[in-house]
Parts: C-alpha cells; sequence; structure tokens
C-alpha cells in the first residue's frame, strides 16, 4: 500500500513543476506585451521623427527664401535717378524751332561722339522741315573718355557769346574726325581757326574759352544730365521724357514719325 501511495504522489505535477509551467506562460506573455510595447514606441518614435522633420523642411525653407530675396536685393540693378528732366525747357540754353510749340526735343550730346555726329545731321534735317512743330534743345554732355570733349564744348559757348554757336556746332561736327585725335595745343588752334572762318574775334574767342562763365555753362549742362539719368551720348529727351536705347530712332524717318506721333498724342 505504501508502494501505491508513492506511485499516486509521484504521478501528480510536483509544485515546483507547475511554477515552471507558469514561469513559461508569463515569458511567453511578457515576450508579448514587451514586442507590442516596443512596436508602439517605434511607431511613436516615427511619429515624433516625421514631425521634426516636417518642422526642420519648414524652417529651412524659410532660410533658403530669405536668402534668395536677399541675393535678389543685392544683385538687382539700380534704378535710373530719374527719366523725367529737372528743367525740361531751360531759360537760357541753344533752343532752334518754335519756342512757342507744345513739343520739346532736348539732346544731352558730346563733340568727340561718333554716334552724336550722326544724329547732328537728323537734328538738322528734322528742324528743316518740322521747326513749326517742336523746338530743339541743345545740351552738353562730353564724356570723360574723349579727352577733347570739354573744350570742343567751350569753343561752341564761346562762340555763341559772339552769336555764333549753331554755325560753330555744325562745324564741329563736320569737322570731327579733323580736330578729334589731336593734342591739347593742336586742338585749340583748330579752333580757334574755326572762330576765325566764322568771323569772330579771335582774341575775344580765346578769352572766353577760359572764362569761368563759359566754363561754368558746360559744367551745369553736364550736371543736370547726370541727375536725369544721362550716362551716354547722344540722350534725348521727348517732352522731358527720356527715350531709351531700345525706343530711340535710328534714322530721320523714324523720328519724324516720333515727334509727330507725340504731336497727335498732345491734341
Amino acid at each position: 500500500m505504501s508502494t501505491s501511495r508513492k506511485r499516486k504522489r509521484s504521478s501528480q505535477p510536483t509544485a515546483s513543476q507547475q511554477d515552471t509551467k507558469l514561469t513559461k506562460r508569463q515569458r511567453r506573455e511578457l515576450k508579448r506585451q514587451e514586442e507590442e510595447q516596443q512596436k508602439q514606441l517605434t511607431e511613436m518614435a516615427k511619429k515624433r521623427m516625421t514631425k521634426r522633420v516636417m518642422l526642420w523642411s519648414g524652417v529651412l525653407s524659410g532660410l533658403i527664401l530669405a536668402v534668395l530675396g536677399l541675393i535678389y536685393l543685392t544683385n538687382s540693378p539700380e534704378p535710373e535717378p530719374t527719366t523725367q528732366l529737372v528743367n525740361p525747357i531751360p531759360t537760357s540754353g541753344w533752343t532752334l524751332g518754335n519756342p512757342t510749340a507744345p513739343i520739346t526735343l532736348v539732346e544731352y550730346s558730346d563733340f568727340q561722339c561718333g554716334n552724336c555726329a550722326d544724329y547732328h545731321h537728323i537734328m538738322k534735317q528734322l528742324v528743316e522741315e518740322l521747326g513749326n512743330d517742336f523746338q530743339f534743345i541743345f545740351r552738353h554732355y562730353p564724356l570723360r573718355k574723349h579727352a577733347n570733349a570739354k573744350l570742343a564744348a567751350r569753343s561752341a559757348e564761346a562762340a555763341g557769346r559772339q552769336g555764333k554757336f549753331w554755325e560753330m556746332q555744325n562745324l564741329l561736327f563736320v569737322q570731327q574726325k579733323e580736330w578729334a585725335k589731336k593734342g591739347k595745343v593742336d586742338v585749340e588752334n583748330a579752333f580757334v581757326q574755326y572762330a576765325s572762318l566764322l568771323g569772330l574775334d579771335v582774341v575775344r574767342f580765346q578769352r572766353d574759352l577760359y572764362s569761368q562763365k563759359v566754363i561754368r555753362k558746360v559744367k551745369d549742362d553736364h550736371q543736370e544730365g547726370g541727375d536725369a539719368g544721362v550716362t551716354g551720348t547722344p540722350t534725348f529727351f521727348l517732352n522731358g521724357r527720356k527715350i531709351t536705347g531700345n525706343q530711340k530712332p535710328q534714322n530721320y524717318e523714324a523720328f519724324k514719325a516720333l515727334i509727330q506721333g507725340e504731336g497727335s498724342r498732345q491734341k
């Protein structure tokens, strides 16, 4: 009987064996829970990372836009000071045509400028044919790169003090290739010869050539042109509005059409 009891006791699981089986279940459950928690943590980490990426992307985009805007503002060409003459019809100046006409064409010119010599012939023809419809005003803008331009402008002003501005102006443009490359002494002698040819008082001409009034007149024209946005020659203003490069007529017919168009607009 003692033997059978022993056998019966041995056939039932012991407490330690039960503890072992429970521990395995717990381990599997714990492992499942750990995996579930790890999955949740991974999902949360991904969401946080996505939010951070979106946030920093927005900040970076804003910085890039700000830098590009700064670069654009830094590299943008400065606008011209103005395209409007401060005084489109001066009280003192050299004018041809009709002084009471509603159309005024102002030219800033350089006597040593080849293009100015070409436009000189166009201006003469315009005044001859349309002189009753507009007035033409000539102003000085000697460029620094032209060594004889200032003296040429002063020669025209000195001749003007004896009533021969337009005659000297015409002679300087017609003979431009003759004097443009001369040295200081030779070019002055050439201008004195032109004064003699025009019947001027040569002694007075030479005195006026270096007078402060003549020097100031040329300087004032140049200063006013610079204030109005003149940077090269010839530059034209039609009723105070600057004719820009792509609008500048290239021949007599085109310039005539521009003036007549302005006349139609004024009516």
